[in-house]
């Protein structure tokens, strides 16, 4: 019987270890999927995926940004991506203008400072903001 009692043990460790790991990889996993799919109406996304933009844009009417019907905009909010839907446009002066009702209530909104990264989407393409 003491033969037995650690190898049950081992059993029990590889058991643990593999229930452990399955769901720290279903949790990676469905925040990806999730990612992909969202931000959704009311529900703010993860990561946005894209191509990204290195160069800085002087004049965002050179952007998609009149023709996208929403754009999303992804901030930091600790060690997790938070994004959301936001309409945007481009001023005749070529700057970019996101719109925001009662924006002293979103989640979001207290969290864009200007010291602040963050990344917008137009379409396919991905934008590093501040």
């Amino acid at each position: 019987m003491n033969e037995e009692a650690p190898a049950k043990s081992r059993l029990f460790r590889i058991w643990i270890g593999g229930g452990l790991l399955t769901v720290a990889l279903l949790g990676v996993s469905g925040f990806i999927i999730f990612s992909t799919i969202c931000p959704c109406t009311t529900m703010p996304g993860g990561y946005l995926f894209g191509e990204t933009v290195q160069e800085p844009v002087a004049d965002w009417n050179n952007t998609t940004a009149n023709q996208e019907n929403l754009c999303q905009l992804q901030i930091w909010a600790g060690l997790r991506p938070h994004s959301i839907n936001l309409n945007c446009m481009a001023t005749p002066q070529g700057e970019l203008f996101l719109s925001c009702s009662v924006c002293d209530r979103k989640y979001w909104a207290a969290r864009v400072d200007q010291d602040k990264e963050a990344v917008l989407r137009l379409g396919e393409r991905l934008y590093p903001v501040q």
